[in-house]
């Protein structure tokens, strides 16, 4: 049985349930969200609150974008 997945989650969240990514490499890619187009995910996009949280479908849709995951990933 899938789980469905909550539509939000924090950083902690992102990287614990996309495991293909290392979590050294999640690190370099929220430090570097501006420039890697990561911020778009964010919920609100607004910069400066103390805990961002993180549109998981669009998480996904950038993940497969950038070659990370693939849709077949999402859909087993």
């Amino acid at each position: 049985m899938k789980l469905k997945l909550p539509e939000q989650f924090v950083r902690a969240a992102v990287r614990r349930n996309f495991d293909k990514i290392s979590p050294e490499t999640w690190d370099y890619l929220f430090d570097c969200e501006k420039e890697n187009g990561l911020a778009k995910c964010r919920v609100p996009p607004e910069w400066g609150i103390r805990r961002a949280w993180y549109s998981v479908p669009e998480v996904k849709a950038w993940l497969i974008h950038r070659g990370y995951y693939t849709l077949a990933d999402f859909n087993a």
